[in-house]
């Protein structure tokens, strides 16, 4: 009878080992699903922190990136309860997930400090790893996990972690190049601001959200461009006009919101597209960076300064037009008339013809 009851522990422990790998490698196959399908960094990264809560158990698990300033921000976070005041943790450079990565290596309670383990202890928590997450050329953050009880990541938990860290770290890298390529395509060289490509998939996003919510489109748009620009390119030379490009791109970008965008349309015309719905809020913005480009004063090559000045025309969705467009040419009616009334104008399209 002692002898059937050693083989059934044995048994049991291995069951229980046999199980423990199979989560392990399930876990390990369902991230490097995500990560092979996943593009976007914020929604890989919560999934995988769900993914590592869940099979853990941990108290929990989160991801943190580590900022230009070399301080770590948070990125994904998972919890059975609200723990938010313990990311504090990561605001002390002397604190544990600091010093896993600057060390390169994965650290537990072990290489806690009398202040992490009084943090972490406030909340309960008892055991702690800290992952570093960084490739040959760059570190790039930490993922952090926790446990209620004490000594609970064993070296079968620890190599687990590990793997997923390198994981990770790759994925990390391989999002940041997509996104900097993604920024390349879709940013004007020149000036910074979006370009023609960029402006195409935005209508395209805005259309099928309105056919999402079973709404009607609507968005106001903004067309200028920068009057009499190529005497500005013939006498004061390219290298002047380019700077002036740059300088009109900045007032732009410092006047548009989480409501609208602006792009460089092409040579010397920019448009801003605004999802507010008041009409004449964007004629206020416009006003507003007409006045402040009219008031700027150049200086080219030569020493000699000159000031320009911008004619724009703005049409709205649905009030002048049905199509996007329709109402850009409806914007280029209006901007046309500006030239036409004798520039440094705004005009607001109203059934020109």
């Amino acid at each position: 009878l002692h002898e059937k009851e050693d083989h059934l522990k044995a048994l049991n422990k291995v069951n229980a080992s046999l199980e423990e790998k199979y989560a392990a490698s399930y876990t390990l196959s369902l991230i490097q699903q995500y990560i092979h399908h996943e593009l976007y960094e914020s929604k890989l990264l919560t999934k995988i922190t769900d993914i590592v809560q869940g099979v853990l158990g941990s108290a929990f698990t989160a991801i943190f990136g580590l900022a230009a300033d070399q301080s770590l921000k948070a990125l994904a976070y998972s919890g059975v309860k609200d723990f938010t005041p313990l990311l504090q943790i990561i605001k002390t450079p002397e604190w544990l997930p600091y010093k896993a990565l600057k060390e390169q290596s994965l650290l537990g309670w072990e290489s806690a400090t009398p202040a992490d383990i009084q943090l972490l202890q406030q909340y309960d928590i008892n055991s702690i790893l800290c992952i570093p997450l960084y490739t040959k050329e760059v570190k790039i953050g930490v993922l952090i996990v926790s446990h209620f009880q004490e000594n609970v990541f064993k070296n079968d938990q620890r190599e687990l972690l590990q793997i997923i860290g390198n994981q990770l770290s790759l994925a990390l890298e391989n999002i940041k190049l997509h996104q900097a390529t993604e920024d390349m395509a879709w940013h004007d060289q020149l000036t910074g601001l979006y370009n023609r490509t960029y402006f195409n998939n935005y209508l395209e996003t805005i259309k099928a959200e309105s056919i999402k919510k079973q709404e009607p489109l609507s968005f106001n748009s903004l067309v200028f461009d920068i009057d009499h620009f190529k005497q500005v390119n013939d006498v004061r030379g390219h290298l002047v006009g380019d700077d002036v490009l740059k300088t009109v791109a900045s007032i732009l970008q410092k006047n548009t919101d989480e409501n609208s965008v602006a792009i460089r349309y092409g040579g010397e015309e920019f448009l801003i597209l605004s999802r507010n719905t008041d009409l004449y809020l964007l004629k206020e913005v416009a006003e507003r960076i007409r006045r402040q480009i009219a008031a700027l004063e150049f200086t080219d090559k030569e020493g000699r300064t000159f000031s320009i000045t911008i004619s724009g025309g703005i049409a709205s969705i649905p009030k002048h037009a049905k199509t996007t467009e329709e109402v850009l040419q409806k914007a280029d009616e209006a901007l046309y008339q500006a030239k036409e009334g004798g520039r440094n104008r705004i005009i607001v399209y109203n059934n020109l013809d």
